[in-house]
């Protein structure tokens, strides 16, 4: 059995950094029957904890409520980064050796570096949403981005192979000039029984955001459209961010119908989308996002941005609604009230979604297959 370490932005007991702790539970625990043996170091730079094997380690941490691609305080922002690299270093360099290592984020890039320099072992990277585009819609302080950049870019030319999860992630790398050919290799969620299985609206309708509330997924334009929609719509936010706060007195200011349940678990989550009436995801150069394949999965009908790795799964009128990305509130409007007004089409584009969310190219045995070749296994 090879052992693979794979490094994550989670912590158990703590707040997932970016949404990737179930993801990669499951990855482990299907890797498992084709011969594989993840341990899976979890990171948190928000509250300044490492996981290693279920021992917790603490470092420095800047401890801003925002997002640590929002940070405005790009010297803390590296301190922050060397402790964390520092500790890693420490608490592994003594580890029976890895047959290979998954880096998942690029701020733990030099630890890995040095560690499977040290090992003599290969690492493989997985580029997660970041790129240049969305750094600079977040308003991120330029110094902290470029930091953040150079080490994407850097674990980019060091890893023996490289994954990303959508053609558009893939696309914007050319852009920017990156050499080397990634992988495409999209996320999959949890195979879940739960289904929506009622298409009739809720009094009133009942539209569902789910995210990270920051400039990135673009929540003030939700809020705008659903100002726009009128007393007949109700939005309901699944997340917390730096946002929060505003959107909350902006949705006071504008009369809008807003529900703010913050952070849910997963149990929560799934019940949520099931009983929502559609998925509206605004989100900016974003190249994957989970949250539709989950809504997708469980029959929910999504309306999506345009000019985004979701295009790789929404298609248009087939299992879901594209809006181009530079359009205006009033085009939002117009495709939410075709839905608003016609039930047997969200009926029809929420099973066609599941039946694609099925399909074999979107199952964990696809996503686990190119990760054994990329093994060698």
């Amino acid at each position: 059995m090879k052992k693979i370490l794979c490094v994550d932005t989670f912590v158990p007991g703590y707040a997932p950094v970016f949404g990737d702790r179930v993801h990669t539970i499951e990855l482990a625990s299907f890797l498992n029957d084709k011969g594989f043996k993840l341990d899976i170091i979890g990171l948190n730079p928000f509250k300044g904890v490492v996981d290693v094997k279920g021992v917790h380690y603490k470092f420095h941490a800047y401890g801003a409520d925002e997002s640590i691609r929002a940070t405005d305080h790009p010297g803390e922002f590296a301190h922050t980064v060397l402790q964390l690299n520092a500790l890693l270093v420490d608490a592994l360099s003594d580890s029976v050796q890895y047959d290979g290592v998954h880096l998942h984020t690029e701020l733990a890039f030099p630890a890995v570096r040095t560690l499977t320099t040290h090992w003599g072992v290969p690492f493989l990277f997985t580029q997660h949403t970041v790129n240049e585009d969305q750094l600079l819609h977040s308003g991120c302080n330029q110094i902290s981005a470029g930091f953040l950049i150079a080490l994407q870019r850097e674990a980019i030319r060091e890893s023996f192979k490289w994954f990303v999860p959508s053609t558009y992630a893939a696309n914007r790398n050319k852009k920017w000039g990156e050499v080397d050919v990634p992988v495409v290799v999209p996320h999959t969620v949890r195979i879940s029984d739960r289904r929506k299985i009622r298409y009739e609206a809720h009094d009133p309708f009942r539209i569902l955001s789910v995210g990270r509330l920051d400039r990135v997924k673009n929540p003030e334009l939700v809020l705008k459209i659903v100002a726009a929609l009128g007393k007949s719509v109700e939005i309901i936010f699944a997340g917390d961010g730096y946002l929060m706060t505003q959107l909350k007195r902006d949705s006071r200011r504008l009369g809008v119908n807003a529900i703010f349940l913050g952070n849910i678990d997963r149990e929560l989550l799934g019940k949520v989308y099931t009983e929502a009436d559609i998925l509206l995801c605004c989100t900016r150069q974003d190249t994957f996002n989970l949250v539709v394949s989950e809504a997708m999965h469980m029959g929910l009908p999504v309306i999506v941005a345009g000019g985004t790795g979701l295009e790789d799964r929404v298609k248009d009128g087939v299992n879901g609604c594209i809006v181009k990305e530079d359009a205006s509130v009033e085009t939002w409007v117009l495709t939410i009230r075709e839905l608003i007004a016609h039930p047997e089409l969200r009926k029809r584009l929420g099973m066609r979604a599941v039946a694609d969310s099925c399909m074999k190219t979107t199952t964990w045995d696809a996503y686990c297959d190119e990760y054994v070749k990329a093994f060698g296994q």
